[in-house]
């Protein structure tokens, strides 16, 4: 589990830009993720990290989410292309998008919502006004992501979490007398 924490501590920011192709002369949003403080723990089986997502377009944002992960509740880990998913998400044409350069994500599934999130997002408009903020309460979720850099990197980390969802426990059948 160290192996996972190091790497998503060790990977920098993961910068992109999203552009729409159908949109000549739209301004790209500009797109900078940082992974920080990850810690596994082995005995509890989780997972907590930082995520700081700055996005830059007519509006600059920055929203701070804290993961916790329980590697025992994991179904499913996958390592995808971000613009493919985006993508194949939408059958309208009109709302495909480019991302320069393409970034993975570590998608990471449960059954139920048991990975809580808590995201803290300033918005700044530009206007003269002081930059708003949106505190949020934790919430659950089913699915997370984690910005990966490169393909290799995402497939490793793929692997390392099904193996460490393996030896905590994830995905073994209920004995029906316990």
């Amino acid at each position: 589990m160290k192996y996972i924490a190091d790497k998503l501590n060790g990977q920098g920011e993961v910068n992109y830009s999203m552009t729409w192709p159908h949109l000549p002369g739209m301004t790209p949003s500009v797109t900078s993720v940082l992974m920080s403080d990850a810690v596994a723990d082995g005995a509890a089986c989780t997972l907590n990290a930082t995520l700081t997502q700055k996005l830059t377009t007519s509006t600059d944002t920055t929203s701070v989410g804290k993961y916790s992960v329980s590697f025992k509740d994991i179904k499913r880990v996958e390592a995808i292309s971000y613009q493919e998913e985006y993508n194949c998400k939408t059958a309208d044409e009109n709302q495909k998008i480019t991302l320069l350069p393409d970034v993975f994500l570590l998608r990471i599934s449960s059954d139920k919502a048991v990975f809580v999130v808590t995201w803290n997002s300033t918005y700044d408009y530009h206007n003269g006004q002081p930059p708003t903020k949106d505190p949020r309460t934790p919430r659950s979720q089913r699915d997370i992501s984690f910005f990966i850099a490169d393909k290799d990197t995402a497939d490793h980390l793929a692997k390392a979490m099904t193996h460490a969802a393996e030896l905590c426990g994830a995905n073994k059948e209920k004995d029906p007398f316990d």
